[in-house]
Protein backbone atom coordinates (compact mmCIF):
# COMPACT_ATOMS: atom_id res chain seq x y z
CA UNK A 1 0.00 0.00 0.00
CA UNK A 2 2.70 2.31 1.09
CA UNK A 3 4.53 1.80 -2.61
CA UNK A 4 1.53 2.09 -4.28
CA UNK A 5 0.75 5.79 -2.78
CA UNK A 6 4.57 6.65 -2.98
CA UNK A 7 4.01 5.85 -6.72
CA UNK A 8 1.05 8.11 -7.14
CA UNK A 9 2.68 11.12 -5.16
CA UNK A 10 5.75 10.53 -7.29
CA UNK A 11 7.83 9.52 -4.17
CA UNK A 12 8.11 13.04 -3.06
CA UNK A 13 5.94 13.88 0.22
CA UNK A 14 5.04 17.73 0.61
CA UNK A 15 7.04 19.56 3.44
CA UNK A 16 4.67 21.12 5.78
CA UNK A 17 4.64 24.68 5.57
CA UNK A 18 5.46 26.93 8.93
CA UNK A 19 3.25 28.00 10.66
CA UNK A 20 4.14 31.20 10.33
CA UNK A 21 4.78 31.10 6.68
CA UNK A 22 2.30 33.74 4.51
CA UNK A 23 3.02 33.97 0.68
CA UNK A 24 3.18 36.97 -0.78
CA UNK A 25 -0.41 38.50 -2.36
CA UNK A 26 -0.70 41.48 -4.79
CA UNK A 27 -1.81 44.57 -3.25
CA UNK A 28 -5.23 45.52 -2.88
CA UNK A 29 -8.25 46.54 -0.74
CA UNK A 30 -7.13 47.00 2.74
CA UNK A 31 -8.18 44.18 4.49
CA UNK A 32 -9.99 44.72 7.96
CA UNK A 33 -8.96 42.56 10.76
CA UNK A 34 -11.65 41.99 13.60
CA UNK A 35 -9.77 40.46 16.33
CA UNK A 36 -13.22 40.43 18.71
CA UNK A 37 -14.55 37.61 16.63
CA UNK A 38 -13.68 34.16 17.59
CA UNK A 39 -12.48 32.12 15.18
CA UNK A 40 -14.01 28.74 13.89
CA UNK A 41 -12.19 25.50 14.50
CA UNK A 42 -11.83 23.23 11.18
CA UNK A 43 -10.98 20.63 13.71
CA UNK A 44 -14.51 20.32 14.56
CA UNK A 45 -15.83 18.55 11.11
CA UNK A 46 -12.57 16.96 10.24
CA UNK A 47 -12.51 13.35 10.74
CA UNK A 48 -8.72 12.70 9.42
CA UNK A 49 -6.28 12.95 12.88
CA UNK A 50 -3.81 15.75 12.48
CA UNK A 51 -3.77 18.58 10.05
CA UNK A 52 -5.05 17.98 6.36
CA UNK A 53 -2.42 17.88 3.67
CA UNK A 54 -1.27 21.40 2.32
CA UNK A 55 0.40 23.19 -0.50
CA UNK A 56 3.91 24.49 0.60
CA UNK A 57 2.68 28.00 -0.20
CA UNK A 58 -0.66 29.32 0.03
CA UNK A 59 -2.01 29.72 -3.87
CA UNK A 60 -1.13 32.86 -5.59
CA UNK A 61 -5.09 34.50 -6.21
CA UNK A 62 -3.66 36.58 -8.79
CA UNK A 63 -2.74 33.76 -10.88
CA UNK A 64 -4.84 30.55 -11.89
CA UNK A 65 -4.45 27.96 -9.39
CA UNK A 66 -3.82 24.44 -9.47
CA UNK A 67 -6.56 22.05 -8.78
CA UNK A 68 -4.84 21.07 -5.85
CA UNK A 69 -3.88 24.62 -4.56
CA UNK A 70 -7.73 25.90 -5.61
CA UNK A 71 -9.10 22.74 -3.91
CA UNK A 72 -7.14 23.69 -0.36
CA UNK A 73 -8.36 26.63 -0.07
CA UNK A 74 -11.90 25.76 -0.97
CA UNK A 75 -12.65 22.39 1.15
CA UNK A 76 -9.28 22.10 2.91
CA UNK A 77 -8.12 24.91 5.79
CA UNK A 78 -6.55 27.53 4.05
CA UNK A 79 -9.10 29.86 3.88
CA UNK A 80 -8.97 29.58 7.90
CA UNK A 81 -5.32 31.35 7.13
CA UNK A 82 -7.09 34.32 4.92
CA UNK A 83 -9.11 37.40 6.71
CA UNK A 84 -11.80 38.49 4.67
CA UNK A 85 -11.76 42.29 3.83
CA UNK A 86 -15.05 44.02 5.49
CA UNK A 87 -17.51 43.64 2.38
CA UNK A 88 -16.22 40.14 2.18
CA UNK A 89 -17.84 39.40 5.69
CA UNK A 90 -20.82 40.99 4.63
CA UNK A 91 -21.31 39.25 1.49
CA UNK A 92 -20.59 35.91 3.91
CA UNK A 93 -23.51 37.25 6.21
CA UNK A 94 -25.85 38.00 3.68
CA UNK A 95 -25.35 34.31 2.21
CA UNK A 96 -26.12 33.26 6.11
CA UNK A 97 -29.22 35.04 5.99
CA UNK A 98 -30.13 33.67 3.00
CA UNK A 99 -29.71 30.49 4.35
CA UNK A 100 -31.50 31.33 7.66
CA UNK A 101 -34.63 32.71 5.72
CA UNK A 102 -34.84 29.59 3.07
CA UNK A 103 -34.03 32.24 -0.11
CA UNK A 104 -31.44 30.94 -1.60
CA UNK A 105 -30.96 31.00 -5.28
CA UNK A 106 -31.73 27.37 -6.02
CA UNK A 107 -31.19 25.98 -9.72
CA UNK A 108 -34.13 24.50 -11.14
CA UNK A 109 -33.70 20.88 -12.72
CA UNK A 110 -34.74 20.54 -16.74
CA UNK A 111 -38.26 19.07 -16.53
CA UNK A 112 -36.76 16.39 -18.67
CA UNK A 113 -34.21 15.48 -15.81
CA UNK A 114 -36.70 15.46 -12.92
CA UNK A 115 -39.11 13.10 -15.55
CA UNK A 116 -36.14 10.61 -16.52
CA UNK A 117 -35.50 10.87 -13.01
CA UNK A 118 -38.54 9.43 -12.01
CA UNK A 119 -39.47 7.30 -14.66
CA UNK A 120 -36.30 5.28 -14.53
CA UNK A 121 -36.49 5.10 -10.35
CA UNK A 122 -39.96 2.85 -11.23
CA UNK A 123 -39.57 -1.04 -12.24
CA UNK A 124 -43.11 -0.80 -14.28
CA UNK A 125 -41.02 1.66 -16.92
CA UNK A 126 -40.38 0.43 -20.32
CA UNK A 127 -36.97 1.24 -21.86
CA UNK A 128 -38.66 2.66 -24.86
CA UNK A 129 -40.63 4.78 -22.99
CA UNK A 130 -37.56 6.06 -21.58
CA UNK A 131 -35.39 6.40 -24.41
CA UNK A 132 -38.32 8.14 -25.86
CA UNK A 133 -38.37 10.81 -23.23
CA UNK A 134 -34.40 11.30 -22.83
CA UNK A 135 -34.65 11.94 -26.74
CA UNK A 136 -35.71 15.35 -26.14
CA UNK A 137 -32.46 16.60 -24.45
CA UNK A 138 -29.90 16.15 -27.11
CA UNK A 139 -26.61 16.63 -24.04
CA UNK A 140 -27.87 14.24 -22.44
CA UNK A 141 -28.49 11.43 -25.49
CA UNK A 142 -25.00 12.29 -27.03
CA UNK A 143 -23.59 11.75 -23.23
CA UNK A 144 -25.55 8.45 -23.47
CA UNK A 145 -24.37 7.20 -26.35
CA UNK A 146 -20.89 8.00 -25.33
CA UNK A 147 -20.89 6.29 -22.48
CA UNK A 148 -22.63 3.22 -23.59
CA UNK A 149 -19.48 2.96 -26.63
CA UNK A 150 -17.00 3.37 -23.99
CA UNK A 151 -14.20 1.18 -23.11
CA UNK A 152 -16.28 0.85 -19.77
CA UNK A 153 -19.21 -0.54 -21.38
CA UNK A 154 -18.75 -1.23 -25.19
CA UNK A 155 -18.79 -5.02 -26.68
CA UNK A 156 -18.01 -5.63 -29.75
CA UNK A 157 -21.23 -4.19 -31.25
CA UNK A 158 -21.60 -0.56 -31.09
CA UNK A 159 -24.85 1.58 -29.56
CA UNK A 160 -26.30 3.60 -32.22
CA UNK A 161 -29.76 4.61 -30.41
CA UNK A 162 -30.61 6.04 -27.40
CA UNK A 163 -32.77 2.50 -26.50
CA UNK A 164 -29.60 0.59 -27.46
CA UNK A 165 -28.23 2.60 -25.11
CA UNK A 166 -30.25 2.43 -22.45
CA UNK A 167 -30.63 -1.48 -22.48
CA UNK A 168 -26.40 -1.39 -22.39
CA UNK A 169 -26.18 0.65 -19.46
CA UNK A 170 -29.41 -0.28 -17.35
CA UNK A 171 -31.87 1.79 -15.87
CA UNK A 172 -29.62 2.63 -12.50
CA UNK A 173 -26.95 3.88 -14.33
CA UNK A 174 -28.96 5.62 -17.13
CA UNK A 175 -30.56 7.46 -13.81
CA UNK A 176 -26.87 8.20 -12.68
CA UNK A 177 -25.97 9.94 -15.85
CA UNK A 178 -28.99 11.93 -16.35
CA UNK A 179 -28.36 13.79 -12.94
CA UNK A 180 -24.38 13.82 -13.60
CA UNK A 181 -24.82 15.37 -16.94
CA UNK A 182 -27.91 17.84 -15.19
CA UNK A 183 -25.20 18.95 -12.41
CA UNK A 184 -22.81 19.11 -14.62
CA UNK A 185 -24.41 21.90 -16.99
CA UNK A 186 -25.93 23.84 -13.83
CA UNK A 187 -22.29 24.30 -13.04
CA UNK A 188 -20.21 25.69 -15.49
CA UNK A 189 -22.72 27.40 -17.33
CA UNK A 190 -21.30 30.46 -15.32
CA UNK A 191 -18.03 31.21 -17.05
CA UNK A 192 -17.50 34.15 -13.74
CA UNK A 193 -16.82 31.44 -11.23
CA UNK A 194 -15.46 28.91 -14.08
CA UNK A 195 -11.95 27.90 -12.16
CA UNK A 196 -14.40 27.05 -8.59
CA UNK A 197 -17.23 25.49 -10.50
CA UNK A 198 -14.95 23.65 -12.48
CA UNK A 199 -13.51 22.15 -9.31
CA UNK A 200 -16.08 21.76 -7.42
CA UNK A 201 -17.51 19.50 -10.42
CA UNK A 202 -13.96 17.57 -10.80
CA UNK A 203 -14.59 16.86 -6.98
CA UNK A 204 -18.28 15.69 -7.02
CA UNK A 205 -17.48 13.35 -10.20
CA UNK A 206 -14.52 12.57 -8.44
CA UNK A 207 -16.09 11.45 -5.20
CA UNK A 208 -18.63 9.78 -7.11
CA UNK A 209 -16.52 7.61 -8.98
CA UNK A 210 -14.54 6.20 -5.78
CA UNK A 211 -17.99 5.66 -4.28
CA UNK A 212 -19.41 3.52 -7.65
CA UNK A 213 -15.93 1.56 -7.23
CA UNK A 214 -15.53 0.47 -3.50
CA UNK A 215 -19.27 0.56 -3.12
CA UNK A 216 -19.26 -3.67 -3.51
CA UNK A 217 -16.60 -3.85 -0.53
CA UNK A 218 -19.35 -1.41 1.53
CA UNK A 219 -21.89 -3.26 0.77
CA UNK A 220 -23.81 -0.45 -1.52
CA UNK A 221 -25.25 -1.21 -4.69
CA UNK A 222 -22.47 0.52 -7.21
CA UNK A 223 -25.31 3.36 -8.73
CA UNK A 224 -26.90 4.12 -5.37
CA UNK A 225 -23.40 4.51 -4.41
CA UNK A 226 -22.70 6.89 -7.09
CA UNK A 227 -25.39 9.52 -6.42
CA UNK A 228 -24.63 9.48 -2.90
CA UNK A 229 -21.12 10.45 -3.95
CA UNK A 230 -22.11 12.98 -6.94
CA UNK A 231 -25.00 14.83 -4.76
CA UNK A 232 -23.59 14.68 -1.47
CA UNK A 233 -22.36 18.65 -1.56
CA UNK A 234 -24.85 19.59 -4.16
CA UNK A 235 -25.71 22.58 -1.80
CA UNK A 236 -22.18 24.51 -3.24
CA UNK A 237 -24.01 24.70 -6.38
CA UNK A 238 -26.92 27.10 -5.05
CA UNK A 239 -24.42 29.03 -3.23
CA UNK A 240 -22.09 29.66 -5.98
CA UNK A 241 -25.13 31.28 -7.08
CA UNK A 242 -26.21 32.99 -4.21
CA UNK A 243 -22.51 34.57 -3.69
CA UNK A 244 -22.55 35.61 -7.12
CA UNK A 245 -25.30 37.48 -7.12
CA UNK A 246 -24.53 39.21 -3.65
CA UNK A 247 -21.38 40.28 -5.09
CA UNK A 248 -22.89 41.64 -8.72
CA UNK A 249 -19.68 42.81 -10.18
CA UNK A 250 -19.03 45.21 -6.59
CA UNK A 251 -15.18 43.08 -6.37
CA UNK A 252 -13.36 39.74 -7.27
CA UNK A 253 -14.88 37.06 -6.07
CA UNK A 254 -11.85 35.55 -3.90
CA UNK A 255 -11.76 31.15 -3.61
CA UNK A 256 -11.03 32.12 0.54
CA UNK A 257 -14.85 33.51 0.39
CA UNK A 258 -16.18 30.60 -1.40
CA UNK A 259 -14.03 28.83 1.12
CA UNK A 260 -15.54 29.93 4.13
CA UNK A 261 -19.50 30.07 2.83
CA UNK A 262 -19.04 26.40 1.90
CA UNK A 263 -17.83 25.49 5.69
CA UNK A 264 -20.34 27.28 7.10
CA UNK A 265 -23.68 26.50 4.67
CA UNK A 266 -23.39 23.83 2.16
CA UNK A 267 -24.98 21.36 4.05
CA UNK A 268 -28.02 23.24 5.18
CA UNK A 269 -28.36 24.69 1.45
CA UNK A 270 -27.81 20.82 0.24
CA UNK A 271 -30.73 19.61 2.14
CA UNK A 272 -33.05 22.74 0.98
CA UNK A 273 -31.88 22.40 -3.25
CA UNK A 274 -32.21 18.12 -2.42
CA UNK A 275 -35.47 18.80 -1.12
CA UNK A 276 -36.67 21.10 -3.55
CA UNK A 277 -35.47 19.04 -6.58
CA UNK A 278 -37.56 16.13 -4.78
CA UNK A 279 -34.72 13.76 -4.67
CA UNK A 280 -35.31 10.38 -2.39
CA UNK A 281 -34.64 11.00 1.52
CA UNK A 282 -31.77 9.33 1.46
CA UNK A 283 -30.13 11.81 -0.51
CA UNK A 284 -31.65 14.84 1.16
CA UNK A 285 -30.41 13.62 4.73
CA UNK A 286 -26.72 12.68 3.31
CA UNK A 287 -26.61 16.78 1.69
CA UNK A 288 -28.00 17.93 4.90
CA UNK A 289 -25.82 16.13 7.09
CA UNK A 290 -22.57 13.94 6.23
CA UNK A 291 -19.43 15.89 7.69
CA UNK A 292 -20.97 14.88 11.19
CA UNK A 293 -22.10 11.39 9.77
CA UNK A 294 -22.69 9.73 13.43
CA UNK A 295 -25.75 12.29 13.56
CA UNK A 296 -27.76 11.38 10.79
CA UNK A 297 -29.89 8.85 12.42
CA UNK A 298 -31.71 7.52 8.94
CA UNK A 299 -28.59 7.73 7.33
CA UNK A 300 -25.85 6.80 8.55
CA UNK A 301 -24.13 4.21 6.50
CA UNK A 302 -24.71 6.76 3.39
CA UNK A 303 -23.86 9.56 5.25
CA UNK A 304 -20.20 7.80 6.25
CA UNK A 305 -19.58 6.88 2.50
CA UNK A 306 -20.55 10.28 1.37
CA UNK A 307 -17.95 11.93 4.16
CA UNK A 308 -15.32 8.77 3.53
CA UNK A 309 -14.98 9.45 -0.55
CA UNK A 310 -14.97 13.07 0.30
CA UNK A 311 -11.80 12.73 2.86
CA UNK A 312 -10.17 10.43 0.13
CA UNK A 313 -10.43 12.29 -2.88
CA UNK A 314 -9.38 15.60 -0.93
CA UNK A 315 -6.29 13.78 0.93
CA UNK A 316 -5.00 12.50 -3.01
CA UNK A 317 -6.28 15.95 -4.78
CA UNK A 318 -3.61 17.62 -2.48
CA UNK A 319 -1.20 15.23 -2.37
CA UNK A 320 -0.21 14.43 1.32
CA UNK A 321 1.55 11.83 1.36
CA UNK A 322 2.00 11.81 4.91
CA UNK A 323 -1.92 11.60 5.58
CA UNK A 324 -2.45 9.05 3.33
CA UNK A 325 0.00 6.64 5.32
CA UNK A 326 -2.68 7.06 8.05
CA UNK A 327 -6.07 6.50 5.71
CA UNK A 328 -6.88 3.29 6.61
CA UNK A 329 -7.39 4.47 10.11
CA UNK A 330 -10.15 6.74 9.06
CA UNK A 331 -12.94 6.22 11.22
CA UNK A 332 -15.42 6.34 8.51
CA UNK A 333 -14.41 3.07 8.00
CA UNK A 334 -15.47 1.78 11.38
CA UNK A 335 -18.53 3.36 11.14
CA UNK A 336 -18.95 1.08 7.88
CA UNK A 337 -18.08 -1.94 9.44
CA UNK A 338 -15.13 -2.65 7.05
CA UNK A 339 -12.40 -5.13 8.60
CA UNK A 340 -8.89 -3.43 8.96
CA UNK A 341 -7.44 -5.87 7.17
CA UNK A 342 -9.63 -5.64 3.98
CA UNK A 343 -8.88 -1.77 3.94
CA UNK A 344 -5.20 -1.75 2.36
CA UNK A 345 -7.02 -3.19 -0.82
CA UNK A 346 -10.05 -1.14 -0.62
CA UNK A 347 -7.43 1.95 -0.58
CA UNK A 348 -5.57 0.65 -3.69
CA UNK A 349 -8.71 0.31 -5.61
CA UNK A 350 -9.34 3.93 -4.81
CA UNK A 351 -6.15 5.57 -5.62
CA UNK A 352 -6.02 3.33 -9.10
CA UNK A 353 -9.69 4.85 -9.65
CA UNK A 354 -8.74 8.26 -8.41
CA UNK A 355 -5.71 7.78 -11.14
CA UNK A 356 -7.79 6.92 -13.69
CA UNK A 357 -10.11 9.91 -13.32
CA UNK A 358 -7.34 12.13 -13.27
CA UNK A 359 -5.47 10.88 -16.41
CA UNK A 360 -8.84 10.95 -18.39
CA UNK A 361 -8.71 15.01 -17.38
CA UNK A 362 -12.85 15.39 -16.66
CA UNK A 363 -14.27 12.04 -15.24
CA UNK A 364 -17.55 10.64 -16.71
CA UNK A 365 -20.29 8.75 -15.41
Amino acid sequence: MLAFLKRLFGFVARPAAPATTRSPRAAGPARVRQPDRPRLDPRAVDSIAGALPSPATLPNLDQPALNGDLLAMLDGREHFNATLSAKEEQVLAAVSHRVDEGQLELPHLPQTTLSAMEMTSKNSSSVADVAELIAHDAVITSELLRVANSALYATHHPCTTLRDAVVRLGMRATRSMIMSVSMRTMLLRDKGLAAIATEVWRQSQSAAQIARAIAPRLGFEPDRAFLIGLLHDIGKIALLETVRREVRDRFEIRPCLIGRVFFLQHERAGERIASAWKLPDELVSVAGCHHHYEKNAEHSRAAALARLVHTLDLVLSIGGLGEATRLESLPEFDALGIDPDDRPEILELVCETYLAGRAAGAPTA
